[in-house]
């Protein structure tokens, strides 16, 4: 039996739900090296400006906040940075010609799109997730890096001693 229209319509449409989710891994891998991007141009520009002001009789508070974003900063090195640890991706069919024979090409037509119907939907739940845990990776990230900026910007405008 051929595969029907309703079948057919089912696996373009998880086709493109699939690329939608490959497409918005990368986007949130491109984000975690903007964020990372600057926040390292962030901290670096505002370290330096703190160096500048440096006396010997600075506050104790001072440099609490200079360990503060050192660690801040930090934590936020480790998140994105593991936003493109390499993970298991799945896709619906392995390149592989003995399993790309057993479910597909042996089957009636109608069998083998089922049959990718099936490993679609499984695949793309399993892709969904990765992503939401990276995008709450970032979202973490981003809090970092305001934090980041407003220990720096009132480092900057506090009295120093």
């Amino acid at each position: 039996m051929d595969a029907t229209p309703q079948q057919k319509l089912a696996l373009e449409e998880l086709r493109r739900g699939y690329d939608v989710l490959a497409g918005s891994s990368n986007t949130l891998d491109q984000k975690a090296g903007s964020l990372l991007g600057s926040a390292s141009l962030v901290t670096g520009l505002f370290g330096t400006l703190q160096i500048a002001l440096i006396r010997p009789d600075q506050s104790p508070w001072y440099w609490v906040g200079i360990v503060l974003v050192l660690l801040a900063f930090l934590a936020l090195l480790a998140i994105c940075t593991s936003t493109f640890w390499a993970k298991s991706y799945k896709i619906p069919l392995k390149a592989d010609w003995a399993v790309i024979y057993s479910n597909v090409l042996s089957l009636s037509p109608s069998e083998s799109i089922e049959k990718m119907i099936a490993s679609y939907i499984t695949w793309n739940s399993y892709n969904r997730k990765l992503n939401a845990q990276k995008a709450g990776r970032l979202r973490w990230a981003s809090a970092l890096l305001f934090l980041i900026v407003a220990i720096l910007m009132l480092l900057s405008i506090s009295p120093h001693r």
